[in-house]
């Protein structure tokens, strides 16, 4: 049996009041919580927290407290002035002991509470949908305010922060010189490993930054778990929609994911930015609770939808991501489906539950048309950010290796919708990494910080003429591995709005 829930519960009880030990022993709290599986039941209203699992499943819960409250049961003491002992502790649901507070009696609320749940039970299914008229997704040349960085795992190693340091600053202090009125923010997690790193980062650099902790991140790659941004022409307003992530490469490590999409609420919250789920329904809050099966037995239709940010590029109006999304969306299609062969993804964008993928997305974001791509072969991830970007409304540019492999398949689209392109060769450095991808520059209105490996000036060079050719200005960042060799580059570790 698993108590991790008490466990956090008793901790928590014990660092707000340390006497507790001698009233409340943790042997005694653990039988009277019960292990983690259990379906605890509120005191006061009754609600279950599998009423609680379906009613968040359904988009029903509005609280935005629930990366840390709400999806399991909390202590409340009967008498509110008296002592966490057995005999004064009943299980509460975060709503109850939210309102009883130490107001209220125990027989004065046990009548006033039946009522929060009625008020539960009465609820319809929610559609959070906003008025999207005159919004689309913001684009990489959009100006913007806010850019959030990550600090990455390897700068709290002593060995290996000086490089990573003058890897970071260096992209920081150019964008600070560019643009002076952005915001930066510099994502770390609460540690005190982390601490001793940041005590160390010079008092003139932390002037062109804002640290920001995170307890939740466990993840470099922002732009992966960040919502995505829409906007109105020429104005400040914003709506963000968030998508679970839950890449298919995290598999086995679901508590990065989670973690993951954790720190995307977290900072949300913590600016007041109001968010959407990528659902028809409005429902997707992630949480301990979901599993397979519970992905398995609900539709698309139903629930929010997977989909990292390194997995859509778009022009603001027309998206392209690839189908790996559709295996991490659509229950079983690995089994037939080749995410790599075009014969094999036409035949499935005939199929309803795909149409129907399809059609939520659209919706969602506003957009006029999205098109699904063969997933890159040997790419791990089943991103697209590194194989090809937008570089304005009607321009992108490409990886040469993919645009061969799928000349036929890319053409029939780029001229449907009048695209022009431009071809160029990248190499990868090193097959365990990122290294060596020049299409994974962070962009910031015109300027592209683009990730400078010594081993390939010679392609690097021609991309920057291809930029420069479209009136863009290049910024050379180099990059030594501190990111590269975890999987990613500057834009994975970015979100901007």
């Amino acid at each position: 049996m698993h108590f991790k829930i008490a466990e956090q519960r008793y901790n928590s009880i014990i660092s707000r009041n340390s006497s507790v030990k001698e009233y409340l022993k943790k042997e005694a709290f653990y039988k009277f919580y019960k292990e983690d599986s259990f379906n605890r039941e509120c005191e006061y209203c009754g609600i279950t927290e599998k009423d609680i699992d379906k009613l968040i499943r359904e988009g029903n819960i509005n609280t935005k407290r629930l990366t840390s409250r709400g999806r399991t049961m909390e202590v409340d003491r009967k008498d509110g002035h008296g002592e966490y002992s057995l005999d004064n502790i009943v299980l509460s649901c975060y709503w109850c002991n939210n309102a009883k507070t130490d107001e209220f009696t125990y027989d004065e609320f046990k009548e006033i509470a039946p009522h929060i749940k009625k008020a539960f039970k009465t609820r319809k299914k929610t559609d959070t949908k906003s008025d999207l008229k005159g919004y689309r997704l913001q684009t990489d040349w959009d100006s913007v305010s806010n850019l959030y960085l990550a600090f990455p795992e390897n700068m709290y190693s002593i060995s290996n922060q000086e490089k990573t340091q003058r890897v970071l600053f260096n992209l920081i202090e150019k964008i600070d010189k560019n643009h002076q009125n952005l915001n930066i923010y510099l994502l770390y997690k609460e540690s005190g490993k982390v601490y001793k790193a940041i005590k160390k980062i010079s008092e003139e650099r932390k002037k062109i930054v804002t640290l920001t902790a995170n307890p939740y991140l466990d993840d470099v790659w922002v732009r992966d778990f960040m919502p995505l941004v829409l906007q109105k022409e020429n104005e400040k307003d914003k709506l963000f929609t968030k998508c679970i992530y839950y890449p298919l490469y995290f598999k086995e490590y679901r508590k990065y994911s989670l973690e993951s999409n954790r720190s995307a609420l977290y900072i949300l919250e913590s600016n007041k930015l109001t968010y959407n789920y990528l659902s028809k329904s409005g429902s997707g809050f992630w949480y301990e609770g979901i599993d397979d099966d519970y992905l398995a037995n609900s539709s698309v239709e139903k629930r929010a939808i997977i989909l990292d940010g390194g997995n859509i590029i778009h022009n603001g109006e027309i998206a392209f991501i690839s189908a790996r999304v559709l295996v991490e969306n659509i229950e079983n299609i690995g089994k037939i489906f080749k995410e790599y062969d075009t014969k094999s993804l036409k035949n499935e964008l005939k199929k309803d539950s795909i149409k129907a993928l399809i059609s939520t997305i659209e919706e969602r974001l506003n957009l006029k048309k999205l098109y699904i791509l063969p997933t890159e072969k040997d790419e791990t991830t089943g991103h697209l950010d590194g194989t090809l970007r937008f570089l304005s409304k009607e321009k992108l540019i490409i990886d040469v290796d993919y645009f061969k492999e799928y000349e036929k398949y890319l053409e029939e689209i780029f001229n449907e919708q009048n695209f022009e392109k431009e071809v160029i060769k990248q190499k990868l450095l090193n097959e365990e990494s990122a290294k060596g991808i020049l299409l994974n520059y962070l962009r910031i209105e015109n300027s592209c910080y683009v990730p400078k490996y010594e081993e390939n000036n010679n392609y690097l060079k021609e991309f920057k003429k291809i930029l420069v050719e479209n009136g863009l200005t290049v910024v050379e960042i180099e990059e030594d591995g501190s990111y590269s060799d975890k999987g990613g580059v500057f834009n994975c570790i970015s979100w901007t709005y």
